[in-house]
Order: structure tokens, then sequence, then C-alpha cells
């Protein structure tokens, strides 16, 4: 094939492939969901921010990727059209790849399918790294090629950068570090190859060192059926969302009975890499395998999902398209195309079935919906989203908080009371959850709850002091006068400056009848600046009801100032 074919080929993929992105993100350009940054891509937008204002970036699964947006420094809608650009030049790179390794048709075959590859569309419209993680890996693998074919130190650092790269937008590369050291150590004579390799991933790598995380041993069973199902959901969030908006997607991914397209597409490549196993291979062949292999492994090990799979996902539709010519090149034969038939069934309606998604799976996209509903000023959609998380039992706090406040600003005291005690069922230690059920309660005229409340989070908390005032104020409106004046004289060892402890204290010695007492408190307030007016006047009424019981009200015999040495 000439090289200006080649470019003519490659050009009507990007052509094809930017068009079906951009009539995907013309369609759900007003979806909430893509207004509003959610679940993971809100983490990168905030981390960018952060970092383009000269902060701290937050902990972020792919570092590189939030680096990238914070030096483009650019909006929501601006990244997604640049993304989109990355996506379709990663199809021309699925028909670059293939036309090395496979048949030009089969290489054509997969880039096409590349374009309309429903997973590949969605993560363009996503602020997650999963579409730059595509066109790295693919780059590198043309990288690796270019380096085998025409070997060079040079050569090999650059192809060690770009899988440093890769590693750092998607923890799943990693494994691919040493996987590849090893590959080039046995095709190419001598150190300095391997050498290089290795260092160009380093240098890449190291600036985002430590940001990757392990999933748990007893994680890894769930993680590989989440890894290798047909289900395209990601943390918090799952594609088909956008179906009622993009007649486009609902065409090219959807969960009717198999979801498809990985459903289809791994079980087909399967069947085509088993088929390849069991003939000759090239070095590179066997170096596109070893990449499938290893990423999906590091899939597994560090955050098994749609979006970590979605680099091996590109290369294995190569696979797919190659175990579909296969199986149809043997159709004539039933002992060489039943068996792919028979495994590529069996895995379509086993593992790659549409898997049950759990009640608090669908609550978390609720309360995704309800996010940014809230984030559009849409409160009555946001409290529908949020009570609907809340009754699948989404595994988040916030619905609840949000859906309390919302109760409580409409003055619904008793439903703001429920939201928070059922908050408090499922997060028992949420402290700041049980002071606010403690003022909704105080509020409800339900005094003696409320310091129940306050008294349970006394032993650990942070402020004391401000937790023994509302204790107090609780006990003393429940008519607990002994507990209120214990509270408030607990209140002014802690503070002994502070004023309206002290006319607190004042105002439930008098009600508990220690009159000497509370004439006490208040003479030491009638000079305050704040407190003094109310001080004046309590003391009168004080001072007026004891003269009222005494019999002597309105004795003109006293002399001024008495109440002083009273």
């Amino acid at each position: 094939m000439t090289a200006g074919r080649s470019w003519i080929i490659a050009g009507g993929i990007i052509l094809i492939a930017l068009a079906l992105r951009s009539v995907y993100l013309d369609q759900v350009h007003l979806h909430p969901l893509i207004q509003v940054p959610v679940a993971e891509g809100r983490l990168y937008m905030e981390s960018s921010a952060a970092m383009a204002a000269g902060g701290a970036a937050s902990a972020v699964p792919a570092p590189f990727y939030a680096w990238l947006l914070a030096g483009l420094d650019a909006g929501p809608q601006s990244v997604r059209w640049l993304q989109a650009v990355l996506g379709a030049a990663s199809c021309a790179l699925v028909w670059a790849a293939g036309r090395i390794l496979f048949p030009p048709a089969i290489a054509l075959a997969a880039a096409l399918l590349s374009t309309a590859y429903g997973p590949l569309i969605f993560f363009t419209g996503e602020l997650m790294p999963a579409t730059t993680a595509v066109f790295l890996s693919l780059t590198f693998l043309m990288a690796i090629a270019w380096s085998v074919r025409q070997p060079g130190l040079w050569r090999m650092t650059v192809a060690g950068l770009l899988l440093g790269l890769t590693s750092a937008c998607s923890p799943s590369a990693l494994p691919l570090v040493p996987l590849f050291a090893a590959w080039i150590a046995r095709q190419l004579p001598g150190r300095l190859p391997v050498a290089g390799f290795v260092a160009g991933a380093l240098a890449a790598m190291a600036s985002f060192w430590g940001s990757w995380s392990l999933q748990r041993p007893e994680d890894l069973l769930g993680s590989f059926f989440r890894l290798w199902s047909g289900s395209e959901r990601v943390p918090g969030l799952e594609p088909y969302f956008v179906h009622a908006d993009s007649p486009l997607m609902a065409a090219i991914m959807w969960e009717w009975g198999i979801a498809f397209p990985f459903g289809i597409v791994a079980p087909l490549a399967l069947v085509g890499m088993g088929y390849r196993l069991l003939s000759q291979r090239s070095p590179l062949e066997n170096a596109l395998l070893l990449f499938v292999v290893g990423s999906l492994v590091g899939a597994l090990v560090t955050a098994a999902g749609a979006a970590s799979r979605l680099p091996a996902a590109a290369v294995l539709l190569l696979f797919a398209c190659s175990g579909a010519a296969e199986m149809a090149r043997r159709r004539r034969v039933w002992r060489q195309w039943l068996p792919g038939v028979m495994i590529l069934a069996g895995l379509s309606l086993g593992v790659h079935a549409t898997p049950a998604v759990s009640e608090a799976e669908r609550g978390a996209v609720h309360y995704w919906r309800g996010f940014a509903f809230e984030q559009l000023g849409m409160q009555v959609n946001a409290t529908r989203q949020y009570r609907r998380a809340v009754d699948l039992g989404v595994e988040r706090i916030e619905p609840l908080y949000a859906l309390a406040a919302y109760y409580d600003e409409m003055g619904d005291l008793d439903r703001t009371v429920a939201m928070y005690g059922e908050l408090l069922k499922r997060w028992p230690d949420e402290a700041r959850a049980r002071a606010l059920l403690a003022s909704a309660t105080l509020r409800d005229g339900r005094p003696a709850e409320a310091a129940a409340q306050y008294e349970r989070l006394l032993p650990a908390a942070a402020d004391r002091a401000a937790l023994l005032g509302r204790l107090g104020d609780a006990r003393r409106l429940g008519g607990d006068f002994a507990g209120a004046a214990a509270a408030y004289r607990e209140l002014l060892d802690l503070r002994p400056d502070s004023t309206r402890a002290l006319y607190e204290l004042a105002r439930t010695r008098s009600k508990s009848g220690q009159v000497a007492a509370a004439i006490g408190a208040l003479r030491r307030l009638i000079g305050d600046a704040i407190w003094g007016r109310r001080a004046a006047l309590q003391l009168a009424d004080l001072l007026i009801e004891t003269d009222r019981a005494r019999g002597q009200l309105g004795d003109a015999g006293r002399t001024p100032g008495w109440w002083r040495q009273e």
C-alpha cells in the first residue's frame, strides 16, 4: 500500500470518528451530568484547578491527567473536544497497528469498529483519563514496533517514556513496564535497549510515584467479574444515563441480555487469540498479546472497571475481527469452527451476560444526578434524585445531609429529624449529623431529646465549651435547671469571660430558687456592653418577684442601692 493511500485511509478513519463523537457531544451537551462534572471527573477538575492556582493537587488515580488539565486551563467542554480529537486519532492508530500484524481488511475493520465503539465515544465526553490513556497506549505500541524494526537507544527511551506516561494516566499499565523490559531483553541483543526503555519509563513516572493503590486481595474476584463482564459502569456512574438524550449511544451501547459491545467483542477476541496462539506468530504479535494480558492484569489489581480496561479493549478489537475472520474461513470444517462457536456462546451467555447491578450502585447514579441538579439550581429535581438514592441504600452520606438541609429550609422539622436519625443509624459516629439532629429537635420543641444528643457528643467533642452552652440551653428549656446550671458552670470554668454563660447561669439559678446566687451573677453583668441591659431587666424582675414573695413590694423605707447589699 502506498504512503499516499495510507494517509487517505487514516484521514477517512479520523473524519468518521470525529463525526460520530461530534454527534454524541452535541446530543448530550445539555444533560445535567455532562454540564456538571461529577464522580471521578469532578475530582480531576478540582485537582487541576488547585494546581493551576499554584496549590497542591488532590489525590487522584491518574495524576498525569490532572496535570494535563491544569496545563490546558480550559473549560470542561473544550477538554471534551480535545478528547474527541485524541479519540479519533486513536482509531487511526488501531488501523496503523493492525496493518503491521494483520491482513489489511482486518486492520480496517477493527479501525472502523473503533470509530463506533460505544465506550470509546462515551469516555470522550467524560472528564476522565480513559481517552488519553488509550491514545498513549496505542502510541506506545507503535513506538515499540518502530524501535524493534529500527533498534536504537533513543527510540527505546522514547518508547519507555510513552509507557511511563501511560502508567501515570492509567495505573493498569504499570505491569507492562517489567513485562516489556523482559520482552525487549529477549528480542534485542545487549543491555542498552532495556536500560534505555526502563530509564524512559521511570523518568516519566518519577513525578507521580506513589499515587497508585492496589485492590485488596479479598476484592480480586469481584474485580475480575467487573473487569471482564460486559457492563460499562465506572464508580458512581454508568454510561447508559445518556440513552434518553443520545440516540447514537442508545444504538451502539446497551444492556439487553448481553451487554454490548464489550460482551460480544471480548469473547470474539478470545476466540481470535486462541486461533493465533495455535499458529506461528511474529514477535510483534506476541508483544500485542503481552500488552492485552498485562493491561488486564494491571486493571485487575488496581481499579477494575470500564475505564481501566479501555486501552486493552481497543486492542481486543483487532483480535475480535481476527476471530470473526478465522471462524468465517473455517465455516466448512466443523471441527475447526465448532470449538470457537462454543467458546463464544459460553462466554457471551455466561461471564458477559448483563450482571446484576446492586441497589446501592444504582443509588450512586441517582446521587450524582441530584448533585448535578443542585449545582444547576434545580432544587426540586435534586431532592427527588437524592430521595431515590437514599431509598436505594446508596453508600454515600451526602444525599442524606442534602435532604435534611432541604427539609430544614422548608420548615419541615419532622422530616429533618427523621433524616438525621436515618443518617445516624448508618453512620453512628457522624458528630456533625448528631449536632444538627440535636439542633433540629430543640427547635421542634423536644429539649430533652436534644440534651441527650448533646450529652452523647460531649466525651469526644473537640470544642467542649461550644457544646456545653447548647447542652445548658436544652436542659433549661426542658426544665432541668440543676443540670443546666452544672453545664453553664463547667462552661464558665473553661471560658471565665463568657458573659452569655454567666447570664444563662443567673437565669437558671433564679428559676431554681437560688435567688442570692442569681442576683450576684446579674450584678456582675450590669456594666457589660452586650448583656448589661438584659441583666438589668432580669435583675429588676427578680427583685420585684422577691419583694412580692416577702410582702415588701413597694416598700419605700429602703435606702437607695439596698439590693447591692442584699
